[in-house]
């Protein structure tokens, strides 16, 4: 059997969340399959989600495929390359291989790795990027990182990463260009966090989110209006 993704949990109108225990199981071990879930009057059980209806989460669906290049990504999605294991001389045909030609309308989200900054990882970086030639990328950003680990460089600043990736991606896609930045905003309140993400998203006029203080949406958005 083989189930359409994603999922909107049809709760009906169950009395407790104990009668909802299938719904709850996936929400705790496949949350990133879940759109939303559907309430009738008189529910009494909440997976924590989204209230939704049909027609709202027939939108809020994209063909994707999250695409593992590292070990913990691997086990999380049961199949992909942790690249940092493949020969150098292989890295891009690796990343290639990884991320084929797919319909028109279907997505690869590639999983990112180390930084075109860092001396001992730049490598692995720059062949990853050759090989799957993305049309958009995300940057990453922790604002309150002062170094990098292991080594003495200064940190680069957004606009640098995104100039060098563009220059470096350009090499086997021409097109590619940034659509958001996801920063990590854990050592900040809400207000500070609230505050750099406001700052960041008019900088460099990309969406800027936090994915789990905020969500992804507006990165999501931005694609879409890109590549419609």
């Amino acid at each position: 059997m083989n189930i359409a993704k994603p999922y909107l949990l049809f709760l009906g109108d169950v009395a407790d969340d104990l009668a909802a225990k299938t719904a709850h199981g996936i929400v705790d071990w496949r949350p990133h399959r879940c759109v939303g879930q559907l309430r009738l009057d008189g529910c009494k059980a909440d997976c924590g989600l989204d209230d939704i209806t049909l027609a709202e989460a027939a939108k809020r669906g994209l063909k994707t495929d999250f695409r593992a290049t590292g070990q913990t990504g691997v086990l999380i999605a049961s199949h992909g390359i942790a690249i940092d294991a493949v020969v150098a001389d292989f890295i891009s045909g690796a990343a290639e291989w990884l991320s084929p030609a797919n319909d028109a309308d279907h997505w690869d989200v590639i999983e990112g790795q180390g930084s075109l900054f860092h001396p001992s990882f730049a490598g692995v970086t720059l062949g990853l990027l050759h090989g799957s030639q993305p049309d958009a990328f995300v940057v990453c950003h922790e604002p309150t990182r002062t170094g990098m680990r292991g080594v003495k460089h200064v940190l680069p600043s957004i606009a640098e990463v995104i100039e060098h990736t563009v220059l470096a991606g350009r090499l086997t896609n021409p097109a590619i260009a940034p659509i958001g930045i996801a920063i990590n905003t854990e050592a900040l309140d809400d207000e500070a966090a609230k505050a750099c993400l406001e700052a960041t998203a008019a900088e460099h006029g990309l969406p800027a989110v936090d994915p789990i203080r905020t969500g992804v949406g507006l990165i999501v958005d931005e694609l879409q209006r890109r590549f419609p």
